[in-house]
C-alpha cells in the first residue's frame, strides 16, 4: 500500500541553499557579461535614441526593438538553462531529467517570446518603456521557467512551488520598481548598461533564494502535520478510493 509519509516536500539544506544562490549569482554574472558584450556592439543605437528625447524617444529604428527582444530572449533562455544544468550537476537527486527540462525550457521561452515580441515593436519609439518591457520579459521568463521545472520534477508540490515563486516574483518586481525610480532622472550610457545588466544578476540570485526559503518553511509545516498544498497523484487517488471502499465493506 502507498505510504504518504514517503512523499514529503523537498527542502534544500542550508549548504544546498547557499550553493543554489551561488549558482544563481554565477549565472547572473555570465548573462550580464553577455549583455554587456551585446550592448558594446549596439550602444550607438541606444545613444542616438536617448540623444533625441530621454522620456519618450521619437527616434524610430527597427533594430532598437529587435535588439531588446534578442537581449531578453538570450538572457532568459541561456540563463535558465545554465541554472538548471548546474542544478543537474550538483543536485542530481531532484534535478535529474535534463533532456526533458531542456525541451520544456525551450518551448516555454519560445511561447513567451511570441507573446512579448509584439509589445517590443509596439513601443519601439519609447526607449524607457522598452527597458521596462525588457526587464519584465526576463523576470517573467525566470518565474515561469522555474515553475515549469518544479512542476515537471515535483508535481505533487506544484502548488507549493507556485506560491513561493509568486511571492518572490512580486518582491523582486517591487525591488526593480524602486531601482528604476531611483535611476529614472535621466538616461546615459552607464545607466542604460546598469539597467540591463544588473537585474539578471539580482533575479537569478534572489528567486532561487526565495523559493529555497519557502521550501524550508513549508517543510516545517509538514513536520507539524500540515500539508495544504499537496496534490495527490492518480495512483494515490486510486489507492484512496480503494481504501474507502474497503472501509465501507468492513462497516
Amino acid at each position: 500500500m502507498f505510504d504518504l509519509k514517503k512523499v514529503q516536500p523537498y527542502a534544500p539544506s542550508g549548504r544546498e541553499l547557499v550553493g543554489k544562490v551561488g549558482v544563481g549569482l554565477s549565472v547572473g554574472v555570465i548573462v550580464a557579461i553577455l549583455m554587456f558584450i551585446i550592448l558594446s556592439f549596439v550602444s550607438s543605437i541606444f545613444m542616438k535614441a536617448t540623444g533625441i528625447n530621454a522620456e519618450t524617444s521619437i527616434y524610430s529604428n527597427p533594430l532598437l526593438s529587435f535588439v531588446c527582444l534578442f537581449i531578453g530572449f538570450l538572457s532568459s533562455f541561456i540563463g535558465n538553462f545554465l541554472q538548471v544544468l548546474a542544478y543537474n550537476l550538483f543536485y542530481s537527486k531532484k534535478y535529474y531529467n535534463i533532456g526533458k527540462v531542456f525541451g520544456l525550457l525551450l518551448l516555454t521561452n519560445a511561447i513567451i517570446l511570441g507573446l512579448v515580441g509584439p509589445i517590443y515593436f509596439l513601443f519601439s519609439t519609447q526607449l524607457m518603456i522598452l527597458f521596462i518591457i525588457l526587464a519584465f520579459h526576463v523576470l517573467l521568463s525566470i518565474f515561469i521557467s522555474m515553475n515549469v521545472v518544479e512542476f515537471s520534477l515535483s508535481p505533487n508540490y506544484a502548488n507549493s512551488s507556485l506560491v513561493g515563486n509568486t511571492f518572490w516574483f512580486g518582491l523582486v518586481m517591487l525591488m526593480y520598481a524602486i531601482f528604476w525610480k531611483a535611476n529614472s532622472g535621466g538616461l546615459s550610457e552607464s545607466s542604460i548598461t546598469l539597467s540591463i545588466t544588473l537585474p539578471p544578476i539580482l533575479w537569478y540570485t534572489l528567486i532561487p533564494l526565495g523559493l529555497g526559503l519557502w521550501e524550508k518553511i513549508y517543510l516545517k509545516f509538514y513536520e507539524m502535520g500540515s500539508n495544504p498544498f499537496y496534490i495527490d497523484s492518480e495512483v494515490e487517488q486510486e489507492v484512496s478510493i480503494e481504501d474507502d471502499e474497503i472501509n465501507i465493506d468492513l462497516d
